[in-house]
């Protein structure tokens, strides 16, 4: 199974520590939202919440004018998402606003309620 001998308590040690990293990523993707923000510019912010009743007062206080969406997921998905988008990064958490990245929210994101 490795190629390397592992004894039975390294082994059962190994296994734990791996399902508490897969538990503690399944639970920040579920506490969070990740959001899309425009500034007056038009550049994208993606970022993320916790608090999906306070999403609107969050855009403002990061400086943008309007919420374009969200989606599900926590810290992981908005690394994902800057990840994507890498070649459409200005600054930090804001981003061009051409057609890869606005074509990606208005087909898998969510207006806020």
């Amino acid at each position: 199974m490795f190629p390397f001998p592992i004894c039975d308590d390294c082994f059962r040690d190994l296994l734990g520590w791996f399902a508490g990293r897969l538990t503690r990523g399944r639970r920040e993707m579920a506490e969070g939202y990740v959001y899309f923000a425009r500034r007056g510019s038009g550049d994208i912010k993606i970022g993320m919440t916790g608090n999906l009743p306070r999403l609107r007062h969050r855009v403002r206080e990061v400086g943008a004018e309007e919420l374009l969406g969200f989606e599900w997921g926590g810290r992981q998905r908005e690394s994902e998402l800057h990840l994507r988008f890498r070649d459409l990064r200005i600054e930090g958490e804001w981003f061009s606003p051409l057609p890869p990245l606005l074509s990606y929210i208005s087909t898998r994101t969510e207006p806020l309620p």
